[in-house]
């Protein structure tokens, strides 16, 4: 693809960096990365960024139900910008449109799963089911989502992996793509910006080789705890 201006907003999550490194990959442009506390307001952040063309959304701590955890990531699905939101991201996108989100009944933390989906939009010309890391304690409750939102992803026992908006370009996946263990990451990632207003008119590229994860620049302070216990209802 052509150069794109990505904003990646960061949820304190070491899987952040996987993340830039899969959009660099893809797109050959490094992500624009952002806390989900570092400004205000999303007017404050595109102030700052004013030439966006799509936002991913990290996987994180905690729970979407709160600020604290969530931040900026609740203004950008109203953004008018494609969003792919990833676990926590995914959870917030279901959440933005009235969905509920409920602890999960088995925890999964960095187990492979296979994930059937529907061939539509991320999923698009990828075989099905793929397999795909998980990490997560929350999930969302299918019966609750509304119309605009359908479920493009699934697993084996119908918990709720991927999520697509019926006419914006609104994208979640519950799963890792961007990790090394999970298969079509790449794919998935591309068939998302592919979606955006660049990547509709330039199409595929390459990414340079010489660009690692460490490149990132994200602050020093590290990782950060959920600021409460997860949501329970």
């Amino acid at each position: 693809m052509a150069t794109m201006s990505i904003l990646l907003i960061d949820n304190y999550d070491s899987y952040t960096y996987n993340l830039a490194e899969l959009i660099h990959l893809v797109c050959n442009a490094q992500p624009i990365i952002v806390r989900n506390d570092e400004y205000a307001s999303w007017h404050e952040l595109r102030a700052a960024h004013p030439s966006i063309h799509a936002v991913v959304i990290s996987p994180g701590p905690g729970s979407p139900y709160q600020h604290a955890d969530f931040g900026l990531c609740a203004a950008a699905y109203s953004a008018g910008l494609p969003v792919l939101g990833v676990c926590l991201g995914h959870q917030g996108l279901a959440l933005a449109f009235g969905a509920k989100v409920s602890r999960a009944k088995t925890v999964m933390h960095g187990r492979i799963s296979s994930i059937s989906h529907t061939g539509e939009g991320i999923f698009e010309n990828l075989p099905s089911p793929i397999d795909a890391v998980r990490y997560h304690s929350l999930v969302v409750e299918e019966p609750t989502l509304p119309a605009c939102l359908r479920v493009t992803a699934r697993t084996f026992d119908g918990i709720v992996m991927g999520l697509q908006h019926t006419s914006l370009p609104l994208h979640g996946v519950q799963f890792h793509p961007e990790s090394i263990c999970s298969h079509y990451g790449a794919e998935i990632m591309r068939n998302f910006l592919k979606r955006t207003d660049v990547g509709r008119r330039v199409g595929d590229g390459v990414a340079e080789a010489s660009w690692r994860s460490s490149d990132v620049r994200l602050p020093r302070d590290g990782a950060r705890q959920p600021s409460i216990h997860l949501e329970t209802h």
